[in-house]
Formats: C-alpha cells, structure tokens, sequence
C-alpha cells in the first residue's frame, strides 16, 4: 500500500512517499509562487516551475505513481 503525506506551508511543500511503511521518497518543492522555485528530492535539487501551488501539486505527481491514500496538513497564516 502507498501512503503520501503532504505538508503544506506559505511557500513550500514537504512531501513524503511510503510503501509498506517504509519511506521510498522524499521531497520538498521551496518557493512556490516565484521565479527561483526548486525541488529537494532524496538528496538532488533540480530548478522547477511553480508559480502557483497547483503548478507545484503536478511537479509531484509526475515524480510518484498513483499512492492509495494522501494524508496532508496545510498552515494557514494568521491574517486568514
């Protein structure tokens, strides 16, 4: 079984993939919504484009197959 977990902040995502409780990948997406975006990825940063957190949500999913389930966790700032 495939677990995702996702963890959202105001300028980042942290994610990781587990495949029969054991951690397979992990990753994070830092500066969403500029022009310097990249991706930490077991250890390799690669310049990505994610303008918009949707852009940086399908740099994930390209990179993972199809989990059976996705937990995640969004951080709101306090003016919300």
């Amino acid at each position: 079984m495939d677990i995702l977990t996702v963890n959202t902040g105001s300028s980042s995502i942290r994610y990781d993939l587990f495949r029969n409780r054991k951690r397979v990948s992990r990753g994070k997406i830092e500066r969403v919504c500029t022009k310097k975006s990249f991706v930490l990825e077991n250890k390799r940063v690669e310049k990505v484009t994610a303008n918009t957190f949707a852009q940086a949500a399908k740099v994930i999913t390209d990179r993972i197959t199809q989990p059976d389930i996705v937990s995640y966790r969004i951080v709101y700032g306090k003016g919300l």
